[in-house]
């Protein structure tokens, strides 16, 4: 059951980080919104050691995704590769930037 959760997860986040247009809004990844939910993904799946070596971890990347799927209090640092910013966030408040990009996706799909 947990993975099917996770997996539900995981296409929801790749479909709203990573689409680019939505119907004629050709600017909707440009939003702030998807740009946290890219460097979330970015801070789970593209983290490094001190010495620039991947640093994939499966625990840490369940854990990761559990505290989003469940709204967690707890903040993660983000990282933007491009311009360093940094963002802190609350894993509740990504989870309603994810449901609310998901839910727009969802009903241009309906029309």
């Amino acid at each position: 059951a947990e993975n099917g959760r996770l997996l539900r997860l995981l296409f929801k986040l790749n479909a709203a980080a990573t689409r680019r247009a939505l119907l004629a809004n050709e600017s909707y990844g440009d939003h702030p919104d998807r740009y946290l939910l890219r460097l979330f993904l970015e801070h789970v799946f593209g983290s490094s050691d001190d010495e620039g070596r991947p640093a994939i971890t499966l625990a840490q990347i369940v854990h990761s995704l559990n505290k989003l799927d469940v709204g967690h209090d707890g903040r993660v640092m983000l990282t933007g590769r491009e311009d360093g910013s940094l963002i802190l966030v609350a894993y509740s408040e990504l989870k309603q930037v994810l449901e609310r990009s998901f839910d727009e996706i969802a009903a241009a799909a309906e029309q």
